[in-house]
Order: structure tokens, then C-alpha cells, then sequence
């Protein structure tokens, strides 16, 4: 019985964590090659080229955006801090094609949850820069610490949210 308790433990995420999305390796959004996002318009985060096709829930919350393109989507946590996973550069432009949506807009996720699989070999031959970006749209008045840049793993901790 304790087993089971300490597995379900061990299972859980840490609310104030937010997860890498995908494999891959981390860097400033200042290097992302799009004014919108390396001038941080829309907010702090941080930018991830993967090396895995499977684009995950950063934190728990609800899928409150979720483009029919499947390059972006929104969770929106409990707590009302606002997060934005936006695939590629001028993605939107591939109208879905590289992009399976598997979750649905409104549906509660969990964190490390799967919410698109990426075609990355399709991407690779449209010359697509696919870099991820994860961006904070709304804060509701906490400091972000973001804690690595290098290589990163789906599911392991990159920024507190404090």
C-alpha cells in the first residue's frame, strides 16, 4: 500500500514547474529569428528546437487556445498564468499540413500530456525553422525563473513560475 502512495507521488508534477514541451535543446527567445518573439512582444520564455515529434502540455491547466493549423496553442493553469506553445516560424502558412492535433480546445491537460505530434521530416523539407517557443502571455504578477538553456528533456522541469 505505502508503494502505491510513494508512486503516485512520484508521479505528480510541481505546479509552480513548467515542463519541456518536447526533446531537444533549449535557448533565449532573444535568438529566435522573429521580431515578435526574440524582442519578447509577447512575453518572457524561452525556445527549444526539438529533437522529438511529440509536443506535450508544458503545465496543467485548460487547452483554452488551440489553433485548427495545429502550430499554436494557449493552456490557461489554475492559477491563471497564461502560457502560449507556439511551433515554428510562419507555420500558420502550412494551413495543418506537418501538424496531427490530439487534444481538443477546452479540454483539461495535464502536464507532459501529448497536444500535437509534429511531421518533423516534412518540416526539414520545406526548409520550416521549427523551433518551439513557449511564452508567457500573462504572468498574473509572479517572476519566472528559468533554469536551463542546453539540452532538455520532455517532462523535466525548465522554468518556476515563483
Amino acid at each position: 500500500m505505502i508503494k502505491i502512495f510513494k508512486s503516485l507521488k512520484n508521479n505528480q508534477k510541481n505546479t509552480n514547474n513548467v515542463y519541456a514541451v518536447v526533446n531537444g535543446v533549449s535557448f533565449n527567445l532573444e535568438y529566435v529569428d522573429d521580431n515578435v518573439f526574440s524582442k519578447k512582444v509577447m512575453g518572457e520564455g524561452v525556445a527549444i528546437v526539438p529533437t522529438s515529434s511529440e509536443v506535450c502540455a508544458p503545465c496543467a491547466g485548460v487547452l483554452t487556445t488551440l489553433f485548427p493549423t495545429g502550430h499554436a496553442f494557449g493552456i490557461t493553469r489554475d492559477d491563471g498564468v497564461e502560457i502560449l506553445v507556439h511551433i515554428g516560424l510562419d507555420t500558420v502558412n502550412l494551413k495543418g499540413k506537418g501538424f496531427t492535433i490530439l487534444k481538443k480546445k477546452n479540454q483539461k491537460v495535464g502536464a507532459g500530456e501529448k497536444i500535437i505530434k509534429l511531421d518533423l521530416n516534412y518540416l526539414r523539407n520545406e526548409n520550416i525553422d521549427y523551433t518551439i517557443m513557449i511564452v508567457f502571455l500573462d504572468t498574473k504578477g509572479k517572476t519566472l525563473k528559468l533554469e536551463k538553456y542546453g539540452k532538455v528533456t520532455a517532462g523535466k522541469s525548465i522554468i518556476t513560475v515563483m
